[in-house]
């Protein structure tokens, strides 16, 4: 596959796409809720970079409810319904393995990146301080979603911009491409 002329984004799944239910002990885990307005934050998505890569970590511990690299068919089924073309990147590897795959690890990026064959110089959104630190590692801008916590004042932690959902980051990589080489948009 050769490089993409846009550049990759990719995208956390866990705090920025959906939220993970409660595991219960015993059973499977309980599986994801999509947030509100997915649909159209993807979207506009597409329109300022491709591919769309999700990331998808596992549990930290096997006794949350570890089912492999890709425990989302029904998270894939709602995301593809008619939606852009995303790229499902999971972490292979279980949670009694060593990888940098997990925060602030840029593993699993490294390994879209390789495996795709993607562009460097892309996007990342993300929910977390450690996932900013991870694209940072990558080399990739950082787009945090959501609520500030104390932890995101210091600079280390500060993405390259505060969205409040999956639109104002498009709209933001989107100026960030209009604006003249080297100036801030």
């Amino acid at each position: 596959m050769p490089e993409t002329a846009l550049p990759p984004i990719f995208v956390q799944l866990e705090g920025v796409v959906a939220e993970r239910r409660p595991w219960r002990p015993g059973g499977r885990d309980g599986g994801w809720d999509l947030l509100p307005d997915l649909d159209d934050g993807l979207r506009r998505l597409a329109q300022v970079g491709e591919p769309l890569v999700l990331l998808v970590e596992p549990p930290e511990t096997a006794d949350q409810g570890w089912r492999g690299p890709e425990p989302l068919d029904d998270v894939r089924a709602a995301l593809t319904h008619g939606g852009p073309e995303l790229i499902f990147m999971g972490c292979p590897h279980t949670p009694d393995q060593t990888c940098d795959c997990r925060r602030p690890g840029a593993g699993l990026i490294e390994m879209a990146l390789d495996r795709h064959h993607l562009s460097r110089g892309g996007w990342l959104i993300c929910a977390d301080q450690e996932s900013v630190q991870a694209g940072r590692t990558a080399g990739l801008h950082t787009i945090r979603v959501g609520p500030l916590t104390q932890d995101h004042r210091a600079a280390v932690h500060r993405a390259d911009y505060e969205a409040r959902d999956l639109r104002d980051a498009a709209n933001w990589i989107l100026m960030q491409s209009l604006a003249p080489m080297g100036e801030p948009a």
